[in-house]
């Protein structure tokens, strides 16, 4: 059940990817592993799995992270800055 969810969101991620971050060449290393590692998970068994389970977590994190920080930037980008204002 655990792998089913893990899979799950990857899905998600790779979708959210694919249509809104693929300019961004940085995910594609923390995707692949995520990938990678979900591919480990029928395979190892007992503590092995456990730690292939904790290692996909922190990957799903990480790129979390990293697509949050460039919607901040992109929201950044898009509102102008307002400095301040001076009366003549």
């Amino acid at each position: 059940m655990i792998a089913t969810g893990l899979r799950a969101a990857a899905n998600a991620l790779s979708e959210m990817f694919t249509q809104q971050f693929a300019d961004q060449a940085t995910l594609n290393k923390p995707l692949g592993d995520l990938g990678d590692k979900l591919d480990a998970l029928d395979t190892t068994h007992d503590a092995a799995n456990r730690q292939v389970v904790a290692q996909s977590v922190q990957l799903i994190g990480q790129i979390i992270r990293q697509m949050n920080e460039t919607l901040t930037q992109r929201l950044q980008q898009a509102t102008p800055s307002t400095g301040p204002t001076t009366q003549p």
